[in-house]
Order: C-alpha cells, then sequence, then structure tokens
C-alpha cells in the first residue's frame, strides 16, 4: 500500500532486480516487433510494386518473431503482468499477427531455386501472383494500424511502464548491471527523456542493421552465385532443348519430305490399267482349287477360306459313259425304282483327291514354280486363288517369316502396259515400295538409281531404269518376296525375252539369284516356256480338275429340268470325261445344253450333243455357231451378234493401242455399247441435233441385256463390276447400265473371231466396214454426253 500511495518512484525502486529485468525485457521486445515489422512491411511493399526478391525480409521477420516469442515467455513467466505490461502484450500480438497474415500469403509466392519452373519462372510468379494475392488497400491498412500501435506505445505506454524517473532511478540499482547492452541503453535514453522509438532503439537498430547488412551481404551473394548457376544451367538447358528441338524438326522435315518423295515415286510408277487384268478375273467356283495345297501323304484336302468338300479322280472309269446306249438306259428307265433314283450319289466324290508339290515347293529353298494349262483350263483364276489364300502365306512363312506377296497378271487384250515388261516391272516395283516409306532415304542415296528424283509419270521410265531400281529395292530390303506371274504367253515381248539362249541374263532368272525371291509363274504349253522352264517344278493344271469341273458342272445342272435325276450324273461324267480340263469347254457346252434343254430334256439328244462336241476349243466356237440353227435362233441373230462383236473387239483393239487423249481411255460401258448398236446410220448418231429420250434408251438397254447372251453364244460376257470413267456421271436412271461393262469371255473368243475363217464370216456378217464399229462408238460416247448429270 505505502508502494502505491508513494508513486511510481517507490514501486520502480523497490523493485527486485529480477522485476526489473522483466519490465525492461517486455518494453524491449515490443518494440522489436513494431520496428521490425514496420521494416518488413516496407520490403513488402517493394516486392509488390517492383517484383524484385530481397533477402532482408526474412532477417525482419525472423527478428520480430524472436521478439514476438521473448515476449510470449515473459506473459508465461512467474511474475503477474500489470495492466500496462498486459496492453503491451497485446498491441504486440496484435501486430504479429498482421505480420504472420502477409507472411502465410508471401510464402505461396517465395522464390524455390529448386522449383520446376526454375528461377525465371519463379520471378515472373512472384511478379504476378504477389499483387494478385495481397491488393493495394491491405498493405495500406496494415502500415496505417503499425503506425497507430507505434504512437501508442511510444506516447503512453513506456511513460506508464518505464518514465524517466524510474529509469533514472533503475541506473543506481544493481539490477541495471545485469541488463544487456540493449536493455541498458533503452533505459538511458528512457532517463535522458526520450520516448520516441527511432531514439530508444538507436544503438539497437545499427546492431541490428550491422547484422542485417552483414546477412544481406551474404545473402545477396549467395544469391548471385545461385543466379549465375541458375542462368548457366539455364543458358546450357536452352541450348539443349534448342538443339534437340532443331534436330527434331529436322527430323519431322525429313519425314515429310520423305513421305513427299515416296508418293511421287509411287504416282511415277502407277499406270491406269495397272490392276484391271486382276480385278477382272473371277473368283474361284465354291469347293474348287483346293487341291493346290494337298501334299503327298495327307489324307484329305487342306481346309481353305475358299473351298469346299473333297474329291479326287482315282478309281473314275473314263470309259464308262462309253457304254451308254439307248437300250441300256431304257431298261435302267423301266427297272429302276423312282425313289432310288432321285437319291442317286455321285461316286466320284468318295475318293480323295491327288497330292501337288506346290505347298512342299512354298516351303523350300528352290526358286521356280511352274503351273502349266491348255488354254481356258483356269489358270488365272488358280493363280488369283494361290495369291488371296491364307495358306499360301503360311506356306511361305516356313521358308522366311517377313515375306511379301507380289502378283501381275498379263493381258494380251488388254493395253500395251498390260502386255510387255515395262508393265510387269513397275507394277511389281509399286507393290514393293507401297508401305516401304523408310526404304525411300536408302534409295536416294544410291548413286546407281538417282534418276528416281526425276521421274513423275509411268511414261518417263524406261526399261532399264525401273528394271534397275527393282533389283536395288530387293537388294536392300529385309523382306523375302514370292513373285506371281500369271499368263506369260500372254506377253509376246516375255515370250521373245525367255527364247534368248542365255537365259540367266532375263529378268526372272535375275530375280532368281537374289536368294530371297520365289517366282511361281503360269502360260500355256507353248515351245518357249516348255524349255525355258525345263527341270524346274511344275503341274499340268487340267490334269488336276476333273473335280473341280464336276463341281462346276453339277451346279450348272441342278438348274436344269431333267426328267431323272440320274440323267444329271450320266451328263457330269460325260462332260468330265470330255472336258479335258478346260473350264471354258464345259461352260460353253453347258450353256449349248441349256439352250437344248428349252426344245427337248431327251437324255440321249444331250448326251450325244456332249460326245460330239469339238474337244478343241476354237473348233468348238465353230461348231457353237453352226449349232444355233439347230436350237430354234432366228437367222437375223447371227447379224446382232456380229455387230456386238465388232463394237466390244474394236474398243478392245482401241485399248490395247493406247491412243492418247482419245476415246480409248473411256472404259466400253454396257451403255455405251448399247447405244452405239443402234439401227440408225452413223450419219445420224453423229449428227449434233439428234434427240432421244431417256425411256428409249432404257427399253434399248433392255433389249440388248435380253438378246446378248443368246445372239453371241457365250462368247461375251457382262461384268457387273463398277468402272470408273473418270468423267461426269451420267443421270440416276441410266447410272445402272453405265456401271457395267462388256468384255470377250476369254482370250480365246479374240482368237476365234481374228485367227479363224469362221470367226472372220461371224465379223463380216453385219456388213460393217473396218471404221464403222470406232464411228459408232464414237456415237455412243456423245449421246452418253447428253445424259450427264
Amino acid at each position: 500500500m505505502i508502494q502505491r500511495f508513494y508513486g511510481r518512484e517507490y514501486l520502480i525502486l523497490g523493485m527486485s532486480g529480477t522485476e526489473a529485468l522483466f519490465a525492461v525485457g517486455i518494453i524491449c521486445n515490443a518494440m522489436q516487433i513494431i520496428t521490425f515489422g514496420k521494416d518488413a512491411l516496407h520490403v513488402y511493399r517493394s516486392i509488390r510494386d517492383n517484383g524484385a526478391p530481397d533477402p532482408r525480409l526474412e532477417s525482419y521477420l525472423d527478428l520480430a518473431a524472436t521478439g514476438y516469442k521473448s515476449i510470449r515467455d515473459h506473459s508465461h513467466g512467474p511474475l503477474h503482468l500489470t495492466n500496462d505490461q498486459q496492453q503491451i502484450l497485446d498491441l504486440s500480438e496484435k501486430a504479429y499477427k498482421s505480420l504472420q497474415m502477409f507472411q502465410s500469403k508471401f510464402q505461396e509466392l517465395q522464390l524455390d531455386m529448386q522449383s520446376k519452373k526454375g528461377l525465371v519462372g519463379s520471378l515472373r510468379a512472384v511478379k504476378a501472383g504477389f499483387k494478385t494475392l495481397v491488393n493495394d488497400k491491405e498493405l495500406k491498412d496494415l502500415e496505417k494500424d503499425f503506425q497507430r500501435y507505434e504512437q501508442l506505445f511510444q506516447a503512453h505506454l513506456i511513460q506508464r511502464v518505464c518514465s524517466q524517473s524510474d529509469a533514472s532511478a533503475l541506473l543506481t540499482q544493481e539490477t541495471f548491471a545485469r541488463l544487456d547492452a540493449t536493455q541498458q541503453e533503452v533505459v538511458m535514453k528512457l532517463a535522458e527523456g526520450h520516448t520516441n522509438l527511432c531514439d530508444l532503439v538507436s544503438r539497437e537498430s545499427v546492431l541490428i542493421k550491422n547484422h542485417v547488412q552483414k546477412h544481406h551481404l551474404e545473402t545477396r551473394a549467395d544469391t548471385n552465385k545461385g543466379i549465375h548457376a541458375a542462368e548457366r544451367h539455364i543458358v546450357s538447358h536452352i541450348a539443349e532443348s534448342s538443339s534437340k528441338v532443331q534436330h527434331e524438326f529436322a527430323l519431322q522435315r525429313q519425314d515429310e519430305d520423305d513421305k513427299k518423295r515416296h508418293q511421287q515415286l509411287l504416282a511415277s510408277l502407277r499406270y491406269p490399267e495397272m490392276n484391271a487384268r486382276k480385278n477382272q478375273i473371277a473368283m474361284n467356283f465354291p469347293n474348287t482349287c483346293r487341291w493346290i495345297f494337298k501334299t503327298a501323304g495327307s489324307s484329305r484336302t487342306p481346309n481353305t477360306s475358299s473351298s469346299g468338300g473333297d474329291h479326287d479322280e482315282e478309281g473314275y472309269n473314263d470309259e464308262s459313259s462309253d457304254n451308254w446306249s439307248e437300250d441300256a438306259i431304257s431298261e435302267d428307265q423301266d427297272q429302276t425304282d423312282t425313289t432310288t433314283l432321285n437319291n442317286i450319289s455321285d461316286p466320284f466324290e468318295s475318293v480323295p483327291e491327288e497330292s501337288t508339290p506346290f505347298a512342299r515347293w512354298l516351303m523350300s529353298d528352290s526358286g521356280m514354280f511352274w503351273i502349266s494349262g491348255k488354254p481356258a483350263s483356269g489358270k488365272s483364276t488358280l493363280m488369283k486363288f494361290i495369291a488371296t489364300n491364307r495358306l499360301t502365306r503360311d506356306n511361305l512363312e516356313i521358308w522366311s517369316p517377313s515375306v511379301q506377296i507380289l502378283t501381275h497378271y498379263f493381258w494380251k487384250p488388254g493395253s500395251e502396259m498390260e502386255r510387255n515388261l515395262r508393265g510387269m516391272l513397275l507394277s511389281l516395283t509399286h507393290q514393293v515400295l507401297l508401305y516401304k516409306v523408310d526404304l525411300i532415304r536408302r534409295l536416294l542415296e544410291e548413286p546407281e538409281i538417282s534418276f528416281i528424283h526425276h521421274k513423275w509419270s509411268y511414261a518417263d521410265w524406261v526399261l532399264e531404269e525401273i528394271e534397275n531400281l527393282l533389283y536395288k529395292i530387293l537388294e536392300v530390303s529385309d523382306d523375302a518376296f514370292f513373285v506371281m506371274l500369271d499368263g506369260l504367253d500372254e506377253s509376246t515381248e516375255l515370250e521373245n525375252y525367255v527364247s534368248v539362249p542365255n537365259h540367266n541374263s532375263n529378268v526372272l532368272s535375275r530375280l532368281i539369284q537374289f536368294g530371297r525371291v520365289k517366282i511361281c509363274a503360269s502360260s500355256r504349253e507353248e515351245i518357249a516356256f516348255c524349255g525355258y522352264f525345263e527341270g524346274v517344278e511344275s503341274l499340268r493344271i487340267h490334269d488336276l480338275t476333273k473335280h473341280d469341273i464336276r463341281t462346276f458342272a453339277n451346279s450348272r445342272l441342278e438348274a436344269l429340268k431333267l426328267s431323272k435325276s440320274w440323267h444329271r450324273q450320266y451328263l457330269l461324267d460325260e462332260l468330265t470325261l470330255n472336258a479335258d480340263g478346260v473350264f471354258l469347254w464345259v461352260s460353253l457346252v453347258l450353256d449349248s445344253i441349256t439352250r437344248a434343254c428349252r426344245l427337248t430334256n431327251d437324255i440321249q439328244a444331250l448326251i450325244e450333243r456332249v460326245k460330239h462336241a469339238p474337244r478343241d476349243i476354237m473348233e468348238l466356237f465353230q461348231d457353237i455357231w453352226e449349232r444355233s440353227g439347230e436350237d430354234g435362233d432366228v437367222a437375223s441373230y447371227r447379224v446382232t451378234a456380229s455387230q456386238y462383236l465388232n463394237l466390244v473387239l474394236a474398243a478392245t483393239r482401241l485399248q490395247q493401242d493406247g491412243h492418247s487423249y482419245s476415246i480409248s481411255q473411256l472404259p466400253h460401258s454396257f451403255l455405251v455399247v448399247a447405244m452405239a448398236s443402234e439401227t440408225r446410220d452413223v450419219k445420224s448418231m453423229l449428227d449434233p441435233a439428234r434427240r432421244i429420250a431417256v425411256p428409249d434408251f432404257l427399253e434399248r438397254c433392255s433389249k440388248v441385256e435380253l438378246e446378248l447372251p443368246i445372239t453371241c453364244c457365250g462368247l461375251l460376257e457382262v461384268n457387273d463390276r463398277e468402272i470408273n470413267f473418270g468423267t461426269t456421271e451420267v443421270l440416276d436412271s441410266l447410272m445402272h447400265h453405265d456401271k457395267k461393262t462388256i468384255r470377250f469371255v476369254h482370250r480365246c473368243a479374240i482368237d476365234y473371231l481374228t485367227d479363224t475363217e469362221s470367226g472372220a464370216a461371224l465379223l463380216g456378217a453385219c456388213r460393217w466396214s473396218k471404221e464403222e464399229p470406232i464411228a459408232r462408238l464414237l456415237g455412243g460416247y456423245m449421246m452418253r454426253g447428253d445424259f450427264s448429270a
């Protein structure tokens, strides 16, 4: 109580040493929080405005945190706080927590030399992000708060806790000697009457400034060192990245250039009719051609993707049909139960097919195989079957795991490119390179084929160049190749080529010499090819197709209304016996039987027709025409057939000649042939003022479609595959006829018309001049143009 009545001086004088330390400590810690808090806010503003880092900030915040920790320690000590001391504590806590709020925001953007963004990215993030997180108003408000804290502290609280007289009295106490230098300086300043913080902390500020300056210099040195290291790393990384990007761009440009050159080279190899013959060849009849994969010792025919049942010719009696007689047939008819006869089976189906060496050859290292056969025996159909059947690749992969199958089909009635060596080499080279972009760069680096840089069209290639290119491709390629060449006899140039005494110099022999090339070729058994393929593994197709012919004929005969089902068995035996493996012969004779059945279904008459049909295909054509009158055809049909045959033959020859920019470049569609075969004369057809209605054209097309198979006796056929005119399309109502072509059923049909007296007489039956068919085709194209969509 005495202390309270006699004022503060007595209170201080009555303090113990510990209480004196306690009071001065609170003042000094509060001063430290407020002073360095203001300094930290000044640094915050500098960072916000300039975006540049300042290492002093960390020191200021650390010193403010140290003051706060100390004042908190004082508040939890054994001594009781006075009201004034508690007020100083509260003020300090408010100031420090405001600093913490700013510090937490800034830490989100603090520089991190090891961050993923790196130094440059961090600087950019701080400069842009701090303004977003801390707006100017928040910073100003906090600055005002600290100004207010400072004024309250130095105007009121310092005097209440330690006045000038209190400080003077404290100088004489032993306790003063126990204060540290900073606290002693504060007490002395208070004793002199100073209350401004800037005066009270002058020495402390100097000490701290020196500490901060030293820390700042050390931090700046470390920062500069880090920045220089980061700069070197960034420059190195940029240089490395730039080099990598440039390399990637170069590779990309090279890849694009390679693709362009690849497309350019492919375009120069491609000619319009490259796949025409292949697309004309019909797929094999169901359940046929499977025998090609049957090997010796196997008990059944391989199950191929396009085949069915198993047959063989063993046990087949070639003389069975010669024992027939009208009496025997009549006797059989009387004695055989109807039910039994209707369910008669074909004994020909009970035996296995004969094996061939072909599958074994595919797996071997042998280079050449020859498939020979009579004209129209089905060689092209078999070759297409082999090329598209999965078993071919399966067997080849035993020889070489990576093998590419190449095909080319010669076609004598086709264009020049379809029947010469240049067309074959262009086709094979195009197939090899079709998906081989990676080969282009290697080829472009080969000096001996530098000519490939300047090829834009198939017309740019000479035979020696394309031959050398193909050899080079086979030399550098990692793949093996299986080459299928169909119809060698369709190319006069190739026939002459293999006839030279030195066989090793021709293209086929040179291809085989690469070792990773196998060739399967087909042709007729002409002298040149028999000599060239002497000693080569081979098979004769017409010796192996009895089962296939029987399957095909049986399907056709099932459509005929024969009086007895067993009649079909007799006809099958006779057809198989007399066909000699020639499919076209069977087809033409079946057409003849079909026409005969319109008049009679007498089995003896039908069998006699088969037995007396000429075995030679040319003689068969003549026999068919001579029999046309017997089958009830009117005489005028011969003239109509002559007109159709002349038109299609003229169109075929135009295509063969290959005249540029002429009607030879346009397919002879069914619609054009129908228009060209009109009864009006050529002058009327070519008259620009001519007019014809669409219904009249449709009626004309229907008539041609009806009479063509009857009048031409199987020499012509309509192909339903779509064609591409490369010109404008016609009206929808005519499109059905415009998307079909008319062609000869086989090359033999052309040979018959051009090489025999009977064929020449048939062509002359319409009494057209040599030029009239061409003129009529031109008129047909012109009339087609009138109905363009």
